[in-house]
């Protein structure tokens, strides 16, 4: 699971250099060096489940968030192409890309104006709770379990991850 991230916020002209290299190092780099360290044993294996957890912002794109958009749509696309490179191998990649949650960091960072522009951006029109992402997580790594004891029903166990993303308010599933 690729899971790291951060995020160095600036508006596009006033965004660094070291501010936009830095959240692409993080965020895309460390997955592609975790992804490459790890392909080499799954693929002797003929077998391997990855996960890279993104962002709606990859999709949609954040004001003044171009870097940390970028690092998170990079990861969709790498994914698809790893996912390409890694499946005749027996391998899956798969990408997670939450929408806005009300954890500490956005409650502390975001004006209330910012907040409801979020807000409004999402299905229904709310932030996610974190249980409602675990949960969601939970499901899904459940479901990639009973993929490697039963193979035949990876069909059946995708529609229904994809059922469940597709009611979640704030998230989106890409099997890539």
């Amino acid at each position: 699971v690729n899971n790291a991230g951060i995020t160095r916020d600036n508006l596009l002209i006033r965004m660094s250099d070291v501010e936009f290299d830095k959240v692409l190092q993080v965020n895309l780099r460390a997955a592609f060096v975790a992804m490459r360290a790890a392909a080499k044993s799954m693929m002797r294996n003929r077998f391997g489940r990855t996960v890279n957890i993104s962002s709606v912002a990859g999709v949609m794109g954040n004001a003044g968030q171009t870097n940390y958009s970028a690092s998170k749509a990079g990861l969709i696309g790498m994914g698809q192409g790893m996912a390409s490179d890694l499946g005749p191998y027996g391998i899956t990649v798969n990408c997670i890309a939450p929408g806005p949650f009300l954890t500490e960091l956005p409650a502390r960072l975001l004006s209330e104006e910012m907040k409801k522009k979020f807000t409004e951006r999402t299905a229904l029109g709310r932030w996610g709770e974190p249980d409602e992402l675990i949960g969601t997580r939970l499901r899904y790594f459940r479901a990639l379990r009973l993929l490697r004891r039963t193979p035949q029903h990876t069909i059946k166990t995708l529609q229904a991850i994809q059922r469940d993303h597709l009611n979640f308010p704030n998230s989106i599933c890409n099997h890539c």
